[in-house]
């Protein structure tokens, strides 16, 4: 038992209990910006997800079978990149190759829910999927990142 004033007596149960409650309202003390970051977290966890299932969906994952376990082999996303067009980088899985994504590029905006994607190798193994929520937004003429392959839009 601690006295602090002489008609006050605090507990230590009692201090742990206000430390306690302190932590849990923490969270809730946040500025507006931590909204912001929150609501793209959420945001980017939706395109994994999305893909994630896309990809089991449409047949660019394989199963392995390694040493007892069950392994899938699936293009992984890289980066998120959030804006008016939203896109992300994947990197390819084994064996995997441009074309073969480009085969499924309408089944990928469907599963994203937008009339169009556009597709761009940035390297061997590596994709970059634009969603594109209408036709106008496709840029008329080509970019840097374009000019490496020829873009495919589905």
């Amino acid at each position: 038992m601690t006295t602090t004033a002489p008609d006050t007596i605090v507990t230590r149960s009692r201090r742990a209990l206000g430390v306690a409650a302190e932590r849990w309202w923490a969270p809730l003390r946040r500025g507006p910006g931590a909204v912001r970051h929150s609501v793209a977290g959420q945001r980017r966890h939706a395109i994994h997800a999305r893909w994630r299932d896309a990809v089991a969906e449409i047949g660019l994952s394989e199963r392995m079978y390694l040493s007892g376990r069950v392994h899938r082999v699936e293009p992984r996303i890289t980066q998120v990149v959030l804006g008016r067009s939203e896109r992300f980088t994947i990197r390819l899985g084994a064996g995997q190759t441009f074309d073969d994504v480009a085969t499924h590029g309408k089944a990928i905006a469907r599963a994203f829910e937008v009339p169009r994607i556009r597709l761009t190798e940035l390297a061997d193994d590596l994709l970059e999927i634009e969603l594109l929520p209408s036709a106008a937004s496709v840029p008329a003429r080509p970019t840097a990142a374009m000019l490496r392959r020829p873009a495919v839009a589905a």
